[in-house]
């Protein structure tokens, strides 16, 4: 390719437009010829004057017009078109013959000669049967779909004959536009009289028995009749058999893999014509170590493009793009390759917008941070409604770990943060501030004379101050190294400070050190809280950049500033909250995962009793921040843990969850009116003493900000 090479890519995709644009050089060229009656992901038909068989003589056209040499595909209806316009233009591509009898599923079994039983049945558009009489002893429950669609969609379990007929009837509305599409194609480039009844006007569907068994896709190319094998991807599936992802490396071992490489180089491939061009052939894993075929494409699976890149150093769009100027595909040097990736699906029967069910600000979010790659499957406004036996897709995330265990957190953390319908209760979250120069959110707290929620940064050691209703933010320089915050009255504050407590006047900057010392040693606060007589309560810790270096304690500075020790059974301390009544003070240690409930005696404010309110697991994420609402119940943050939790304070029972798209969740209060909304802070910046605990890394931070977050309840919580 020493000259500008001209590549024709046909119903291009908006993915495949970016992707592709990537790839573009002085010597590679892409022609993007849009289709506009076909939205190729999901496929959806748009009206419009141009129809499939009007396209693919236009791409003809245009190929012969701008000295094309090569024709990229992703989609299968862009499979047809390619394969035709390759045959027409003499350019290297996949065969006609074969692609059609790829894409029509009862050809397909006729040509491998499928065991599974199977039937073809014909209707008219109007659901009138022409030909629906199934074999004798035709197995039931039986699994009906369009013969020719993509991506398996409408298909339905059936249990009997009537059943059978009535679901096909219910699919023709949607399936015949689709078909009425295709079928003035096959009659124009294709032997019709070859294939028979299958082939003509009617509304083919293929009833097969149902099969209940774990299901794989294995992909490869053929380059000039070598066939190469890159990889054999899982069909996981939920308890209902609904797809939850695919995920590469398959868990079926190297028997399954051998049995399967065998079928598809000496049995499939040859058997339907592959040649230079990939394929994505799908399989049932049976109980007894043998395999069934499902179906076969004959395209890459642009789905899985992620995961052979960062699983197995294949681009596909790369490779694919090889196939069509004749070449063979090579790998690339990744350097660093994922031992587990997985495309995962949040799908929904609910009905409505979608943006009732998908939450498409932090879907953004996401996609603006590139946490992860996200393709939406809907637009906000659009209606849903799940027809057959399938949810609809709403949105599709490739997630990539290290370990097993460490995928299904981060897959399960997702579908909690991004489908609304897992939501305890209600609630929208704003993002109120993400900015650079906001790095290390803590001690959040409601300045309740000026309505506002004021935190501090401890990373550029600056007390933050949000105006909601003017969207706006200003702050001031701290005079110590702080942690924490409490207001004391107009003006002062205490700052809790790895070198005591602090008396703090924003206005002037007076400073005076309240408790630095206790028996000789240094008080390091992390939180404090102030009770309604002005006596402190705060938690101290002992951390250098290397670590944890000993344990931490709970102490009391009365209203005198005398400091009294109350509890020095603390590994780390964190969040320090009272109840709403003064007389229950809940006190979290990190390293032990507890959240302690201590009653309090309000004339001496020192403890009568402590006991053990809740006990957190570390794969939950590390305790952090708490505040408690008006009713009393606990909410504590998880460092992380990407959450927040609401807690029973009586039985520690967990009430609520909410899950936020960054891992490293730190502070929390109530404010705004009537104190429902809940404002929280975060950090992106690391925390030292974290490697210390068992947490599993599901989620990376953000490297530049650490958002303000509002989340705003339908009702109270």
């Amino acid at each position: 390719m020493n000259e500008t090479e001209n590549v024709l890519v046909v119903c291009p995709s908006a993915v495949e437009k970016i992707f592709l644009s990537r790839l573009e050089t002085n010597r590679i060229r892409f022609h993007f010829l849009n289709c506009e009656f076909l939205e190729t992901t999901p496929p959806r038909l748009v009206n419009s004057d141009e129809d499939l068989l009007t396209y693919c003589r236009k791409a003809i056209q245009y190929a012969a017009q701008n000295e094309i040499k090569a024709v990229f595909f992703g989609f299968d209806v862009a499979n047809i078109v390619a394969s035709i316009v390759c045959r027409e233009m003499a350019l290297p591509g996949p065969n006609v013959e074969t692609v059609f009898q790829c894409y029509h599923k009862y050809y397909t079994r006729k040509a491998i000669n499928s065991s599974l039983h199977y039937h073809l049945l014909i209707f008219n558009v109007d659901g009138k049967n022409r030909s629906t009489e199934l074999p004798v002893g035709f197995p039931f429950p039986a699994y009906v779909k369009p013969a020719c669609f993509s991506y398996g969609l409408l298909g339905q379990v059936t249990q009997n004959r009537e059943d059978l007929l009535s679901a096909c009837r219910n699919m023709i509305s949607e399936y015949a536009p689709w078909w009425n599409m295709l079928y003035p194609v096959f009659d124009k480039y294709l032997n019709t009289e070859k294939y028979g009844e299958g082939i003509l006007s009617g509304v083919p569907f293929i009833v097969e028995e149902f099969v209940q068994a774990d299901a794989v896709t294995c992909d490869g190319y053929v380059y000039n009749g070598k066939v190469k094998i890159l990889g054999i991807v899982d069909t996981v599936t939920d308890k209902r058999g609904v797809v939850d992802c695919y995920m590469i490396p398959s868990r079926h071992g190297e028997k399954i893999e051998q049995i399967i490489s065998k079928t598809v180089i000496s049995g499939v491939v040859p058997k339907l014509g592959i040649n230079n061009s990939f394929f994505s052939i799908e399989f049932f894993v049976m109980p007894d170590d043998t395999v069934q075929l499902i179906e076969v494409n004959c395209r890459m699976s642009s789905t899985f493009r992620n995961l052979y890149l960062k699983c197995r150093g294949y681009d596909l769009y790369e490779s694919a793009l090889q196939l069509a100027f004749g070449k063979e595909p090579s790998s690339l040097d990744m350097g660093k390759l994922y031992p587990i990736g997985a495309r995962v699906y949040l799908s929904t029967y609910g009905k409505g917008s979608a943006g009732d069910l998908l939450d498409f600000t932090l879907v953004d979010y996401l996609i603006k941070k590139e946490a992860y790659s996200i393709k939406l499957d809907v637009t906000e406004s659009q209606s849903i409604s799940a027809k057959g036996f399938h949810p609809v897709p709403l949105a599709e995330i490739d997630i990539f770990s290290i370990t097993p265990y460490e995928f299904e957190l981060c897959k399960n953390y997702l579908r909690n943060l991004l489908l609304k319908e897992r939501r305890y209760l209600p609630y929208d979250v704003d993002i109120l501030l993400d900015e650079d120069k906001i790095q290390a959110g803590e001690g959040i707290i409601w300045n309740i004379q000026e309505n506002k929620p004021m935190w501090i940064d401890y990373k550029f050691q600056k007390l933050m101050i949000y105006s909601p209703g003017e969207h706006h933010t200003e702050s001031y320089t701290l005079p110590v190294p702080a942690y924490s915050i409490a207001h004391k009255k107009d003006g002062e504050f205490l700052l809790g400070s790895p070198s005591g407590l602090y008396l703090w006047d924003i206005e002037s900057n007076y400073t005076r050190a309240i408790a630095t010392e206790y028996k000789g040693a240094q008080l390091s606060f992390n939180d404090i809280t102030m009770d309604t007589y002005g006596r402190v309560y705060g938690g101290t810790i002992c951390e250098d950049n290397t670590g944890i270096k000993q344990s931490g304690a709970l102490y009391l500075i009365d209203e005198k500033n005398q400091v009294q020790l109350l509890d020095d059974s603390i590994g780390y301390s964190n969040g320090v909250a009272l109840s709403p009544c003064g007389r229950y003070l809940y006190f979290q240690d990190s390293v032990a995962g507890r959240i302690y409930a201590y009653e309090i005696d309000l004339d001496s404010g020192t403890p009568k009793s402590r006991r053990v309110l809740a006990q957190v697991s570390f794969d939950d994420g590390i305790l952090d921040g708490i505040t408690v609402d008006e009713n009393g119940r606990i909410w504590s943050t998880l460092w992380s843990g990407g959450c927040v939790f609401c807690c029973d304070e009586i039985t520690g029972d967990i009430l609520h969850r909410i899950f936020l798209p960054v891992p490293n969740i730190t502070s929390l209060t109530f404010g705004g009116d009537g104190k429902k909304d809940l404002y929280i802070t975060t950090s992106c910046q690391a925390w030292p003493a974290s490697k210390e605990f068992s947490t599993p890394i599901f989620m990376e931070s953000s490297k530049n900000s650490a958002p303000l977050f509002r989340i705003r309840f339908s009702s109270r919580p």
